[in-house]
């Protein structure tokens, strides 16, 4: 006998894969493989969607509040006192006022002020205790659910005083509630540190507690943490932005972010009124500074000016003269002029000698202005140097006086105004906005978060229903085994009414089912797509059954739990229906089951016969369809493999090969036990049953080599299960037929009555 197929398992070693691993991609099969896989990908993506609920209600809401600050270039001036002001003029670039912001500076003040060191925590369940104390809004404190050391919301404790030594930093102790408002202080360990009453100061082992006020149930919880003074401002760093807004605008906004949304106001304002204390003290520093540089120059030129004032009046009583003549006068008051000048832009110098560099541009403008005055000085000198020596001896005591005397109140006002600066100065800030907080919180993104959980689980999904399809390598349609080498006789699709019928039968009493009450798909919904299907195998058979060596046609399958024994004997229906004569043996010794299909009992069967207890004709039992006799499993014996070795199974099939058209024979897993192997040598035709996302290429491969090993080879493959709707399937072109003739069907009907013709006596 010649094989309809050369070499399937040769076919099989080359493409283990199923087509979707080909270059090109099938959208259809991809489609199948989606729809087959829909309630995996959908119960995926559900479970995503819940998880991210979940999540997204867990979290704790992040709150924001804002602040503007305005930045000016040059400090404010004050009436009268210009210069004074010019000298402490300080210009800063925006992003140094930023760091300035967020300097330890700034941000150690606040964390000092606030006692942000200190930190208290409520102990929740884990994952979702928080959540649920969130959600309480009672004045009492909720009622623990599970261990009283659990919080469940409307507990509070306001901690005063916390300080602990060196080695306690960052290390959370337990505070556990007690009665009448009692605490005790416990480490990591349940070591008691101290015991301590609300409102009082508790010491013990170096560590120092005040307690202003705890609501909490008995035994409940509380976790306090002295953090380093450096983490503690790192922290708030962190949560603290600072942004100019604009380009150019001189506008810094500042935001902080946080879950304590009673504190954030008031922590953002702290930093904004510490930046503008700092400010201010930065520019009453710089008058203190030129202030006391005044103070050491005043005794220093008020010594200059006695020593001149003595000296003139030496000159004049040695000489006798007193008075200079008007135009050495006149030389002496713009001598004296230019010198005062210039002794006023060599105090200046020397200030800014201590604020900037030499190439600073006021620094530059003073050196030029200096320059042009000394010129001029030297033309002065000049003329007075053409006056009589008398004259020019005067002039010089009286210029050096004049010049000592104008010097001395120029540095005296000058010191009057930087002091009256100093106790007027305003800075180079001002608060536009102060801290604000925006009621709603700004995280979690609640509908992002569930949005982004249900896409990436349905992704996680569809990953995973191809990763089973590409490692598994799963049979998905008949065009991929054909595309193995084996031919596929029939593709039977998945029926809603099968499952209804089983279910029905095994809720039957045991005195129905064995009065003829049965779940043969056939009779029971004749036109079922799974029945077309049984009926195109039923025609399939033909030619194979023609070229074996006998009519005897086994029927297994690689694993349980594939519809081996439903097409068993729903096909051997249809084929009693066709008018052959059909036997169908129950050879699953094991675990069979045909018995409930065919309405009868299971002792006195195949079992029994082998064994040699009962007669051949007492094991044939008639079923309520004509022209179908069965054989059923009978009791499970100890030793299924050695009956069927018996050479009274080979005598019942050589008798049932004469006297019936067709035998088909319903074996146990060809992998599971070795009895399928044993049967296929008497078989003339091998069908195998796969089922489509459940059987796989490997078992079929395992499958074609154990019948190898006997001399045997499939001659068939049934597909059971199809999708209807899946891809290649082909069922959904019966379906539009089917309901094409329905729709004729009614439209005949309906015109029939509008006739008046009575659709009784038309069908009669």
């Amino acid at each position: 006998m010649t094989e309809p197929h050369a070499a399937p398992d040769q076919a099989l070693a080359a493409k283990t894969a199923p087509a979707l691993q080909d270059d090109e991609i099938d959208l259809g099969q991809l489609l199948s493989i989606f729809r087959i896989d829909r309630w995996l990908i959908l119960g995926g993506t559900l479970c995503a969607c819940v998880l991210g609920i979940l999540v997204a209600s867990s979290i704790a809401p992040t709150y924001r509040a804002d602040a503007l600050i305005q930045l000016d270039q040059r400090t404010e001036t004050t009436p009268g006192v210009d210069e004074a002001n010019q000298l402490v003029a300080v210009e800063s670039s925006v992003q140094t006022e930023i760091e300035v912001l967020k300097s330890r500076l700034v941000l150690g003040l606040t964390v000092d002020q606030l006692a942000l060191q200190n930190q208290v925590t409520p102990v929740y369940l884990p994952l979702f205790g928080a959540a649920a104390a969130r959600r309480y809004h009672g004045i009492k404190p909720a009622e623990p659910w599970l261990e009283p050391k659990y919080q469940w919301g409307g507990s509070y404790l306001q901690l005063q005083i916390f300080d602990v030594p060196e080695i306690w930093l960052g290390v959370p102790l337990r505070v556990v509630a007690e009665d009448g408002g009692r605490y005790r202080l416990l480490d990591g360990a349940d070591n008691l540190i101290l015991r301590g009453q609300v409102g009082q100061l508790a010491k013990a082992n170096g560590i120092s507690v005040l307690i202003s006020a705890l609501q909490a149930n008995y035994q409940s919880e509380f976790l306090l943490t002295k953090l380093p003074r450096f983490s503690a401002i790192r922290s708030l760093a962190g949560q603290l932005q600072v942004a100019e807004r604009g380009k150019q605008s001189n506008m810094l906004a500042l935001s902080l972010q946080g879950q304590n949304k009673a504190s954030l106001t008031r922590i953002l304002d702290s930093i904004t009124n510490n930046y503008l204390e700092q400010n201010l003290k930065r520019m009453a520093a710089q008058a203190q500074q030129s202030i006391d540089f005044l103070a050491t120059q005043l005794p220093q030129v008020q010594t200059k000016l006695r020593r001149a004032e003595q000296a003139l009046n030496d000159y004049q009583l040695s000489v006798q003269s007193v008075n200079v003549s008007m135009e050495s006068q006149r030389v002496l008051d713009q001598l004296v002029g230019v010198e005062a000048e210039i002794a006023d832009l060599e105090a200046k110098e020397a200030e800014l000698a201590v604020l900037f560099t030499p190439e600073h541009p006021n620094f530059q403008t003073l050196s030029k202005q200096k320059q042009s005055l000394l010129e001029r000085r030297k033309q002065m000198n000049k003329v007075v140097e053409q006056l009589p020596k008398t004259q020019q001896q005067i002039v010089r005591f009286q210029h050096d006086v004049e010049l000592n005397q104008q010097i001395y109140l120029s540095l005296l006002k000058q010191k009057q105004e930087l002091e009256l600066l100093r106790e007027g100065t305003s800075g180079t800030v001002r608060v536009l906005d102060h801290a604000q907080l925006n009621p709603a919180p700004i995280k979690p993104k609640k509908a992002l978060i569930v949005v982004l959980a249900t896409l990436l689980g349905a992704m996680a999904s569809v990953a995973i229903a191809l990763l089973r399809l590409m490692l598994l390598s799963r049979v998905d349609n008949p065009k991929q085994l054909e595309e193995l080498g084996y031919p596929v006789l029939a593709s039977v699709p998945q029926s809603k009414a099968a499952r209804r019928l089983e279910t029905q039968q095994r809720k039957r009493p045991l005195q129905q089912r064995l009065n003829g009450a049965h779940a043969l798909l056939p009779l029971a919904a004749p036109q079922d797509l799974a029945v077309e299907a049984l009926r195109s195998l039923h025609a399939s058979l033909h030619r194979p059954l023609v070229q074996a060596d006998n009519k005897v046609v086994m029927i297994t399958g690689p694993s349980p739990n594939i519809g081996k024994s439903f097409t068993v004997a729903n096909l051997a229906t249809v084929m009693a229906l066709a008018g052959q004569r059909v036997l169908v043996i129950d050879a699953d010794l094991r675990m069979g089951y045909l018995q409930r299909a065919f309405g009868t009992h299971y002792d006195n069967g195949l079992t029994e016969y082998l064994q040699g207890n009962i007669s051949r004709a007492e094991a044939l039992r008639r079923s309520t369809v004509s022209n179908l006799t069965i054989i059923p499993r009978g009791a499970v014996p100890t030793n299924p493999t050695e009956l069927l070795q018996h050479p009274r199974f080979e005598q019942l099939l050589q008798w049932a090969n004469k006297v019936f058209d067709v035998v088909l024979i319903d074996t146990p897993p060809l992998l599971a036990v070795t009895d399928p192997s044993i049967i296929a040598r008497h078989a003339g035709t091998r069908l195998m049953v796969l089922k489509q996302q459940h059987s796989t290429t490997k078992e079929l491969a395992l499958a074609q080599q154990r019948l190898q090993q006997k001399d045997a080879k499939i001659s068939g493959l049934i597909l059971n299960g199809i999708d209807r709707h899946a891809a290649y399937s082909g069922l959904n072109y019966y379906d539009d037929y089917q309901y094409s003739r329905k729709r004729k069907q009614e439209q005949g009907f309906k015109a029939v009555a509008r006739r008046g013709i009575s659709l009784k006596g038309l069908f009669s």
